[in-house]
């Protein structure tokens, strides 16, 4: 009881706080009994209100024109008119609708009297006589629901002058009812379109919704009856020639049977075209970087060709001539793998590069990029070691891919470790993951570096001999990759000076169990083969020609497709190495009619292209091809492929066989 009394304590002070930093209300008193009127006016005056009285309905009206009250206190039973009627005259005038008004009767008491008088705009209803604190209790109340409603007239009427301001369209619409109850004017600004027309049918709306996307739009409309909101985009009709786009958030502003939601639908073609240049501006840079890998990659062919045969013929030459023949070969490689990581890290952040997972071991992976990078390390006068466990170490991976990695790690320890330097690479597996590492005695990073080393085109500072040379893509590519794998990278925190140590996780797998004993055909060394080989460029054509013939092949040389097709139905070649981007035939079409040739199935067709990716992969398998390399071409790689082609039988071609785990071959 104590906790109510101290409540409605609380409550009436907080109303009287409310009241005493309002201003003062105005009541206007109209009651043609002079007791009733004295009585009624001296209860308000003492309740702390302002007063007007009046006798008649003529007096009444004349004191709201004058005076705007807040209340009109109002007795039925007045000289020259009913009080209900002037209650319908004063709500039915737009000026005085907002003024409340409170009827009084002693003699119309009866319910119909009360149901007549609230139907005529009536706000309340007393029966005289009043107890005083019931009159200014009534009063209290109406005037309370007055503020709160003069508040809600003006926040709303606020809230559509600013909606009117936004460029911007917004709308409010109750699902309930399946109607709008606001939209603002940016709707005729943006999609000249009559606003009117949707408070008469909210299905107007779709009419200029693009058809393409109109379903879509229903659907999510439908769903608002459910209660939830939805973002959208769209586009929409206009009075010109291209539709527009639209974005439209709708949220939810109340629950239950009301269902009313509130829309912002935004006009974003000018981003849509923004972002269209841009998709198209990153297609066109992507399809120069493609071209210019080629245009790149083809006079590098004949380049590497012509290291290749001079390695050959100088090898009893002089130290000095070895030496720079040795520069030259380094050189053209550092070439290629630039044009390479270029165009890898464009197909990566486009999700064009797929990986062709197997099993692999990641010792093996090791072993073959310290090899790869031997030779540059040996240069500087770098000591490389490798530290492994006993156990050897299975991932899932692509094992191309993963010697791209490491190889990048090793290639940035060893350009960024002062000559005479040492460089570790191990692994140690642990809570199921492998943890391979590049350890260096290097510079170092600096620290303000390291957040953003993996990021593209970042790089340690360079002086202007820019000795390191490099893109400042290698280590990005390195992110991205072992992201694809399903891993991670990191550099380990460490001061600058003391080297880095990057560390690159992967899931591990458990070992396979021992492979069974295969019988199959031999490997026959590559030599003694026939071959083709079909190039428009005549300096790469020539070159390597001259190399294989070296190796002790027959080589046969063609500069079209038709003089190649010609030639391979005279010599039935075991391989023939083609060309794709050939004059007239492209290579696509000559292996397709390679293979229509008699026993061309069992010839084995390499694809010796600049175009190098998963799309040019793919074409390649599709005409026939089993191989696919991108040029300038790895001669090891060659040779390997050489050497897996399969003895001739007497008197017959030997069916064609793909070599073994290599990573270039046909799906």
């Amino acid at each position: 009881m104590r906790a109510t009394a101290q409540a409605v304590a609380a409550r009436q002070i907080a109303e009287l706080v409310v009241d005493s930093v309002s201003p003062t209300p105005l009541i206007l008193n109209v009651d043609d009994g002079d007791g009733a009127r004295y009585a009624k006016g001296h209860i308000l005056r003492k309740a702390g209100y302002g007063v007007i009285d009046a006798a008649s309905a003529r007096a009444a009206f004349d004191a709201i024109a004058r005076q705007r009250p807040d209340l009109v206190l109002l007795d039925v039973k007045l000289p020259d008119m009913d009080g209900r009627d002037v209650c319908r005259r004063l709500k039915a005038d737009p000026a005085t609708a907002g003024i409340v008004v409170l009827q009084t009767s002693a003699a119309l008491i009866d319910s119909d009297s009360r149901v007549r008088a609230f139907d005529a705009g009536a706000d309340g209803f007393l029966v005289e006589p009043i107890e005083p604190e019931e009159l200014v209790a009534n009063v209290r109340a109406l005037l309370r629901l007055q503020r709160a409603e003069r508040a809600r007239d003006e926040s709303e009427s606020r809230l559509r002058e600013m909606a009117g301001a936004l460029a911007d369209v917004f709308w409010v619409y109750h699902a309930g009812e399946g109607r709008f109850e606001y939209v603002s004017p940016a709707y005729e600004r943006h999609w000249g379109c009559d606003a009117a027309s949707l408070y008469q049918d909210a299905a107007a709306w779709f009419a200029h919704v693009h058809p393409d996307d109109r379903d879509i739009l229903k659907a999510h409309f439908t769903r608002l009856g459910d209660g939830a909101g939805y973002e959208a985009e769209y586009r929409m009709h206009t009075a010109g020639d291209e539709p527009r786009w639209v974005c439209e958030r709708v949220l939810a502003l109340d629950e239950g049977a009301s269902r009313r939601f509130a829309g912002v639908s935004q006009d974003t073609t000018v981003r849509k075209q923004a972002e269209l240049r841009l998709r198209q501006a990153d297609r066109h840079k992507d399809e120069f970087l493609a071209m210019l890998s080629h245009e790149l990659r083809s006079p590098l062919a004949p380049v590497r060709s012509a290291v290749e045969l001079l390695k050959a013929n100088l090898a009893q030459s002089a130290p000095p001539d070895a030496r720079a023949l040795a520069i030259v070969s380094r050189q053209v490689g550092h070439l290629a793998e630039l044009v390479d990581d270029l165009l890898d890290v464009s197909r990566i952040n486009h999700g064009k590069i797929r990986l062709r997972i197997k099993r692999v071991r990641l010792d093996g992976v090791l072993n073959a990029a310290l090899d790869a990078a031997e030779g540059e390390a040996r240069a500087r006068g770098h000591a490389l070691t490798l530290n492994l466990p006993e156990a050897s170490a299975w991932v899932d991976g692509d094992p191309t891919r993963l010697l791209q990695l490491f190889g990048n790690l090793l290639s940035n320890a060893i350009k960024f470790t002062r000559p005479g330097g040492h460089i570790e690479v191990g692994y140690r597996c642990a809570d199921g993951a492998v943890r391979a590492w590049v350890l260096d005695d290097g510079e170092g990073v600096r620290p303000e570096l390291a957040p953003r080393i993996f990021d593209i085109f970042i790089q340690e500072e360079a002086g202007l001999d820019r000795s390191q040379g490099g893109l400042g893509i290698g280590l990005a590519l390195v992110r991205r990759l072992a992201e694809m794998h399903g891993g991670s990278v990191r550099l380990e925190p460490g001061v600058q000076g003391r080297g880095s140590r990057f560390v690159v996780e992967l899931p591990a797998l458990e070992a396979p169990a021992p492979p069974m004993a295969q019988q199959g055909a031999p490997l026959h060394a590559p030599t003694g083969r026939t071959l083709l080989v079909v190039d428009d460029n005549p300096d790469a054509l020539e070159a390597l020609t001259l190399v294989l013939q070296a190796n002790g092949h027959t080589v046969h040389m063609a500069a079209s497709g038709e003089e190649a097709l010609s030639l391979a139905a005279a010599h039935r070649p075991d391989l023939v190495l083609l060309d794709i981007g050939l004059p007239g035939r492209d290579g696509y079409d000559v292996a397709r009619a390679l293979r229509a040739q008699p026993g061309g199935d069992a010839t084995v067709l390499v694809a010796l292209t600049g175009y190098g990716s998963a799309y040019d992969r793919e074409r390649a398998a599709q005409a026939g091809f089993d191989h696919h390399v991108v040029k300038p071409a790895d001669f090891d790689l060659l040779r390997k492929l050489i050497a897996t082609l399969p003895a001739p039988r007497p008197g017959a071609q030997a069916p064609r066989q793909p070599a073994p785990g290599d990573p270039f071959t046909r799906a």
